[in-house]
């Protein structure tokens, strides 16, 4: 064995996805599994499908590429560049939009290659990840529109995400006011959204805490699997394998790190002499 060395309980990821979908589907809502943390792992992907996952998200289109024999839809979890339209409608099933132009280049290619492609339409609602600004009315009805003109495209839902860029927690203020949104674009546009995406795992403690907006049928999660932790309050949830240790460590039961040991000593915390250029320049 080469060391060093990341061991993954495959059985223990799988028990927590199972864990997972059963879960929030008390609540109506529909589990997307997050598989980046594993660098695209083929094994930690067939490990969640096996606790009932369907689509496997990847930020990386090469990671999406080695999983095209897996039984699961999958989905770019970021809207793809320029040089990606391709391979973006030959390997994902879904990805995330919000860009127009980027939009009609999708509905070019799909055309071209006649594969059905579904957009998953984010709308920023403060966090300042990725998404039409949700005040920009205008822009987000011609998106949908843009999406719905091409007949190898597809409307995946709309969606949103908290608690990543702007490190913005989910209330309910926010979540009610994305559902508002969306019911207007229903009743104008008269059309009814398969998803209304709530983010990732930290919308979990509204959940928790019974502050769950019913219309909202869909997240895509990780860390639930990876490491059984609710984000916002810190803790960890019941029923999923996790560490025992302190959560703020983020650590899990599910892995084991193997390495050799160079060196031991008790040194001081901060460097002895003058300081110079450090690595980054500074």
């Amino acid at each position: 064995m080469t060391l060093p060395v990341l061991e993954i309980n495959l059985c223990k990821l799988a028990y927590n996805a199972k864990i997972e979908v059963c879960l929030l589907a008390q609540y109506g809502v529909t589990v997307m599994g997050v598989n980046k943390v594993f660098n695209g792992l083929v094994e930690t992907a067939e490990a969640l499908i096996k606790g009932d996952i369907t689509t496997i998200a990847e930020s990386r289109i090469a990671n999406l590429k080695r999983m095209q024999h897996l039984p699961c839809e999958k989905c770019l979890l970021r809207t793809p560049t320029p040089s990606e339209i391709s391979d973006t409608i030959r390997f994902a099933d879904i990805s995330l939009g919000s860009d127009r132009e980027t939009i009609k280049e999708l509905g070019i290619e799909a055309s071209r290659q006649e594969r059905h492609h579904q957009i998953l339409l984010m709308v920023d609602m403060g966090d300042l990840r990725e998404g039409i600004w949700f005040e920009s009315y205008a822009e987000i009805v011609a998106a949908i529109k843009e999406i719905l003109r091409w007949p190898w495209l597809q409307l995946y839902g709309l969606g949103t995400n908290f608690s990543c860029y702007g490190t913005i927690i989910l209330t309910k203020e926010h979540l009610d006011l994305f559902v508002d949104l969306a019911l207007k674009l229903e009743r104008d546009l008269e059309l009814r959204f398969k998803y209304l995406s709530g983010g990732n795992c930290t919308s979990y403690h509204l959940m928790h805490n019974g502050q769950w907006n019913p219309r909202i049928n869909h997240l895509w999660i990780g860390g639930l699997h990876q490491f059984g932790i609710e984000y916002v309050d810190m803790k960890y949830v019941n029923c999923f394998f996790h560490s025992q240790k302190e959560c703020k460590l983020a650590v899990s039961d599910l892995y084991l790190f193997k390495a050799e040991i160079i060196e031991i000593y008790h040194k001081p915390t901060m460097p002895y002499g003058k300081l110079g250029v450090d690595a980054f320049l500074q």
